[in-house]
C-alpha cells in the first residue's frame, strides 16, 4: 500500500508524520524498525540513541534519510529501501571512532574509482562522552528501484535527495 501511495502522489502530497517526503525514498518491508526523516540539525540519526546530526553541508538541504536502531548501522542496504524516481544518495562513512581509523583513505579511494564523489564538506553528528569520531561523506547518482550499498564495514547513515535539476529527455 505505501509503495503505491509513493508512486501515484505527487512530492508535496505525500508525506510521513514527521514532514519527510515519503513519495521518494520508501521501506519495502514496514516490519523493519527503521523510518525515513528529513535531514536537518538536531534530528537523531538513531532510532534508539540520541546521536543527532550536527553539521550539515547545504547540498543536503531538503534530503531525507534511513533512521535504524545503532544495531544495524553498519550493516549495508540490500533492497529494504527503494527509491520511486532517479536521485542522489548520500553516505556519510565513519572513518574515525573512538579515536580509531574504521575506514582508510585507501579505502574511500576504491570507492571514489566506482563512481562515488567525496565531498570535502564538513559533515558530523554528536558523540558520546566527547568521543572523536569523523565522517567522510560520499555521494552518487542511483536509479529508481531497490537500493543496494555493500561497501565499506563502518557505521553509515544513508541519505537521499531528489536532483535539483530536470533530467534532459
Amino acid at each position: 500500500m505505501l509503495v503505491a501511495m509513493a508512486l501515484l502522489l505527487p512530492a508535496c502530497a505525500c508525506t510521513q508524520r514527521d514532514g519527510a517526503k515519503a513519495s521518494l525514498v520508501y521501506l519495502d518491508d514496514d516490519r523493519l524498525p527503521y523510518h525515513i526523516k528529513a535531514v536537518k540539525l538536531g534530528q537523531p540519526t538513531d532510532t534508539d540513541r540520541s546521536y543527532a546530526f550536527k553539521e550539515i553541508p547545504d547540498e543536503l538541504d531538503g534530503a531525507v534519510y534511513l533512521q535504524r536502531p545503532r544495531r544495524d548501522v553498519r550493516r549495508g542496504l540490500s533492497g529494504e529501501i527503494s527509491v520511486a524516481r532517479d536521485c542522489r544518495m548520500f553516505v556519510a562513512v565513519m572513518t574515525v571512532w573512538r579515536d580509531r581509523t574504521n575506514v582508510t583513505d585507501d579505502e574511500l579511494r576504491r570507492c571514489t574509482d566506482q563512481g562515488w564523489r567525496l565531498h570535502t564538506d564538513a559533515f558530523s553528528t554528536t558523540t558520546y562522552r566527547g568521543r572523536r569520531w569523523r565522517y567522510a561523506l560520499l555521494s552518487r547518482s542511483i536509479e529508481a528501484g531497490p537500493v543496494h550499498f555493500d561497501l565499506l564495514g563502518s557505521a553509515k547513515i544513508f541519505m537521499f535527495k531528489q536532483s535539483d535539476r530536470p533530467r534532459s529527455r
